[in-house]
């Protein structure tokens, strides 16, 4: 029995004594990293401010847009760790953008990388068409009907597809605006450009993730129309007309006045498809031509018979 007691004092003896060295020992713990993004938050709404999900295992950052906020880009706002800095700068992100990310240095040097999700959440599905159909010009515009759910600018892209060649011409332009209908909304002020083939096109609209395809529109150049204004210039000098609404300058092949039963010429320095550029001549006659005959002459259209009022002064 006395044997059995001087074994379990020995045994609690030794346990104390474990227990007095694990209690005095110091463990220093790791540093925590100093090169982290603690916060991500989107700032480009108005009275709305979107936080995005950092995961600091993955080195990620997600962040969910809803489609009724109608953004077509993200302007980030990015807190980092104390004395840490980002190594780029940080720039607004176009939606479908893929492959951002961020650099985050903290002062003793160390870098983590964050590579930034965007996750948009759209309408489950779009249904479009033309507003408009029939022929359609160059320096006309085109609208879009369908179920889009949201308005602004820049959401939508079309693009025009040449049926004969292929090529692809995105349309500037774009304005989601409310319909009659509840699940109606119009995209509206697409431009055809002015240097747009004429011939058949396909169409294609891609919006919040969707991609559809739109009827095909045919398009054809009006005859050419200038607008003449009043003006006022010295010999020698250029003088300016711009093409009307809907019509674009092609095939230019002389400009002429006539003056008292005389005519003069009109050299043309330059034309685009908007604008023509003539010299006044230097035996042009100088004072106040009011409402005199123009005459435009172009390859394969008709002439222009126009009125013209031009000062002109030494």
């Amino acid at each position: 029995m006395s044997r059995l007691l001087l074994h379990i004092s020995y045994a609690s003896s030794l346990l104390i004594l474990l227990l007095t060295y694990s209690c005095t020992k110091t463990m220093e713990l790791a540093p925590l990293p100093q090169n982290k993004i603690t916060e991500f938050k989107i700032v480009n709404l108005p009275d709305t401010v979107i936080f995005g999900s950092i995961d600091q295992i993955d080195k990620s950052i997600t962040v969910y847009i809803p489609y009724y906020y109608g953004l077509a880009v993200i302007d980030p706002e990015i807190k980092v760790s104390e004395g840490a800095r980002l190594t780029e700068e940080v720039l607004p992100i176009d939606l479908n953008e893929t492959g951002t990310s961020y650099t985050v240095k903290a002062k003793d040097g160390s870098t983590q990388v964050y590579k930034l999700k965007i996750v948009q959440q759209n309408t489950p599905d779009l249904t479009v068409r033309w507003s408009n159909t029939g022929v359609f010009y160059p320096r006309t515009t085109l609208s879009v009907t369908g179920n889009f759910m949201a308005t602004g600018t820049g959401l939508a892209k079309v693009h025009l597809i040449s049926v004969k060649t292929s090529k692809e011409t995105l349309l500037n332009g774009g304005i989601l605006v409310t319909g009659s209908g509840l699940y109606e909304y119009y995209l509206n002020a697409l431009e055809i450009p002015t240097d747009i083939d004429t011939g058949y096109y396909k169409g294609r609209i891609s919006f919040l993730g969707h991609v559809k395809e739109l009827p095909q529109i045919h398009i054809i150049y009006k005859q050419p129309d200038v607008l003449i204004g009043s003006k006022e210039v010295k010999r020698g000098d250029e003088i300016v007309y711009s093409a009307a609404p809907e019509t674009v300058i092609i095939g230019l092949k002389s400009v002429n006045v006539t003056i008292a039963g005389i005519t003069y010429d009109l050299p043309i320095k330059s034309y685009n498809n908007t604008a023509i550029t003539l010299i006044i001549p230097n035996d042009f006659p100088l004072g106040e031509h009011l409402y005199i005959p123009m005459k435009i002459l172009f390859n394969n259209w008709a002439t222009l018979n126009k009125t013209a009022s031009i000062t002109v002064t030494n």
